[in-house]
């Protein structure tokens, strides 16, 4: 059975969401609007409390904040501690 990977090993994805709406200063209504999505896809987008993302849904949002996809998300490397 295959295990998932975990944060430990490969790091973090988040979503850029919020921070770009905001800097648009859309409300998540206008944000859902502009996207083609519903208010609680996007709630959940804007929220990071989305895990994942369908292709059509990613091409409304980077429509609707005029960005790439690479532009939504955060890679966010582990942490190595010093030994």
């Amino acid at each position: 059975m295959l295990s998932m990977p975990d944060q430990e090993t490969y790091g973090e994805v988040r979503l850029r969401v919020s921070e770009l709406v905001d800097q648009r200063e859309l409300s998540i209504q206008e944000f859902a609007e502009r996207a083609g999505i519903a208010y609680g896809t996007a709630l959940g987008l804007y929220r990071g409390a989305t895990t994942r993302i369908d292709l059509e849904t990613l091409a409304g949002v980077c429509h609707a904040l005029s960005v790439s996809p690479g532009d939504i998300f955060d890679h966010r490397y582990p942490t190595v501690e010093a030994a």
